[in-house]
Order: structure tokens, then C-alpha cells, then sequence
């Protein structure tokens, strides 16, 4: 496979009988962890940030349990939050990463959360990218949905059509994902990586996740013992309320993304990347005093990115 950078390290680390495969692209710290977000995505998610983020930080990506080079098991009970917290540690414990900044899309933002909160001496930093964390989501009803309800737009999110046409549930989601033109590389990517799986997998990861309720959401932002920065989309998927809410309870800055559709990252690389080299450069910039913090208007314009 051709990359514009190809990882220095990769392979696979073992938690409680589940594979999980990793790869490391070494750079001088801080470490920004990607966690890979939902299981009809593994870590090729993450690549249009990893060949920018890996020429200023050290980068460590994994194929989240479900997808990818990583095991998928059967049970919902091995997606849990805990499971995918336990599963990041392990990542960083192989590759002696003793702490990271950890970037999560969506709805694993509740396991990178975990992880922050239970282990902190392993966090310096938290970005939740339009974190679904807790269920106040606009496609819950989709688990009740009949077998023969519409399948387009957010009505696509049914467990019928999930078991019975995968990539037809794919095909649809994928156009919710990226509804702006011109986004049919997105959409092609979105469905080879979820080709990956299968439905009956999706679903026991998606039941697997456990969204706790909103007080228990609230409770982990207002113990959050690191710095943080939330997103939003400024699109219908993820509703606004989850961020605008957990960034007030953590006193985290929320930047809103306006425009510019639920996958920012795939759709617009550059926004994604720049804000997040921001974020992690204010965290060097905490812990090294000496450190020169990059100007995000000056390199801009020299990079002819405005």
C-alpha cells in the first residue's frame, strides 16, 4: 500500500485474548494517540492527519477490536468502554509510550475519556472530536426501527438493514457521514473500511459501547484532570448539546467546526490538522519551557495553506 509516510513500528499486542494491532511513527514528544472511533472504521481513518501530525509529534494509532488487523469478537460484552480503554493502554504499555495526548472521534470519545479520568498520569491531553457521549443521539431510535421502515439518511442507521445488506447500510451511512459534493473519495474510503466487518459485528460493538447516562458524563468532565478541547461539526450528527454540554461541566474550550460536515478530518485534513498541532503545541509548551510555540498564522501563510 502506497502512504506518504509508512509507520517505523507495527504490530499486534495481546488484551485478555483479543489481538489488537498498532502502528507507531516515531518523532521527538509529546505522543498524540488517534483513537480509532467506531467499528466500521479502523486506523486508515486517520490518514490524512497521520503523514502531518507524525513530522511534528510522535504518533501512535490501533485498529479498534471489531476491524481492521484487530480480532472481532462476537460478544457485545468485549465492546465495552472498558475494553477499549484497556485496549489503548496496552497499546501504549507496548511501545513504552509512558503518556500521550489522545485525539478520539465520536463515540469511543467515552473510552478515551476513561482513560484520562482512571489513568492520569497517562493523558497530558484529551480532544474529543464531536464526542458522542452519552445517549441523547439523534439515530437512537433507529434500534426500534420495523424491518421495512425507510432506509435513507438516518432512518439508514437499522439493525435490519445492517444484518441483512451491510454494504447497502454502508453505502447510506457513508452519504450521511459526507452530504457535501464532491465528497465520493470520502465515501469510498468510508465503505472499504467498513467492508472490513459485518453488521452482526457493528451491532454488538454498537451495543457494546454502553453510553452512560448524562449525570455520570457530566461527573467524569468535572473530574477531567487534564487540559481538553471539544469540537462540533456544526452538522445533525452528534448533536451540539453533547459538546456544548461536557465542555461547560470540564471548563474545556468547545470550537465549532461550522459547515463543514460530521467527518471534518477526512472531508477538510488541513482544519482538522492545524487545530489539533495547536493544541498538542500548547501542551509541549506547558511542560517545556523553552519550547518556541508555532504561529499558526505565519506558518499558514508560509505554507500557502491561506
Amino acid at each position: 500500500m502506497r502512504r506518504p509516510r509508512h509507520p517505523d513500528e507495527q504490530g499486534h499486542v495481546e488484551n485478555e485474548g483479543v489481538r489488537i494491532f498498532y502502528e507507531l511513527y516515531e518523532h521527538e514528544p509529546p505522543t498524540m494517540l488517534l483513537m480509532p472511533p467506531v467499528a466500521f472504521a479502523h486506523s486508515r481513518l486517520w490518514k490524512g492527519q497521520i503523514p502531518y501530525l507524525s513530522r511534528h509529534f510522535r504518533v501512535l494509532t490501533f485498529d479498534g477490536r471489531g476491524n481492521g488487523k484487530s480480532d472481532r469478537p462476537s460478544d457485545p460484552a468485549e465492546y465495552g468502554p472498558e475494553q477499549f480503554a484497556a485496549d489503548a493502554l496496552a497499546v501504549m504499555d507496548q511501545t513504552m509510550t509512558d503518556r500521550a495526548i489522545v485525539a478520539v472521534l465520536g463515540p469511543r470519545s467515552i473510552s478515551a475519556l476513561r482513560v484520562a479520568v482512571d489513568h492520569p498520569d497517562r493523558v497530558a491531553g484529551l480532544a474529543l472530536l464531536a464526542p458522542d457521549l452519552f445517549a441523547e443521539r439523534e439515530f437512537a431510535d433507529a434500534w426500534r426501527a420495523a424491518p421495512d421502515d425507510p432506509h435513507s439518511g438516518f432512518g439508514a442507521f437499522n439493525p435490519h438493514l445492517m444484518r441483512s445488506d451491510w454494504p447497502s447500510f454502508l453505502d447510506q451511512w457513508s452519504r450521511v457521514m459526507f452530504p457535501h459534493p464532491h465528497s465520493s473519495r470520502q465515501i469510498e474510503d468510508t465503505i472499504a473500511y467498513g467492508i472490513e466487518t459485518d453488521g452482526e459485528r457493528f451491532i454488538a460493538s454498537t451495543i457494546g459501547n454502553r453510553y452512560p447516562r448524562r449525570a455520570e458524563v457530566l461527573d467524569l468532565a468535572r473530574r477531567l484532570p487534564c487540559p481538553c478541547v471539544v469540537t462540533q461539526w456544526g452538522a445533525p450528527m452528534w448533536p451540539a448539546r453533547t459538546s456544548e454540554v461536557f465542555a461547560q461541566a470540564a471548563g474545556s474550550s468547545l470550537v465549532v467546526f461550522e459547515g463543514l460536515g460530521p467527518q471534518v478530518g477526512a472531508r477538510w485534513p488541513v482544519a482538522l490538522n492545524l487545530f489539533l498541532r495547536e493544541f498538542a503545541e500548547s501542551i509541549r509548551e506547558e511542560r517545556d519551557p523553552n519550547y518556541r510555540r508555532w504561529n499558526a498564522d505565519s506558518d499558514a501563510r508560509s505554507s500557502g495553506l491561506r
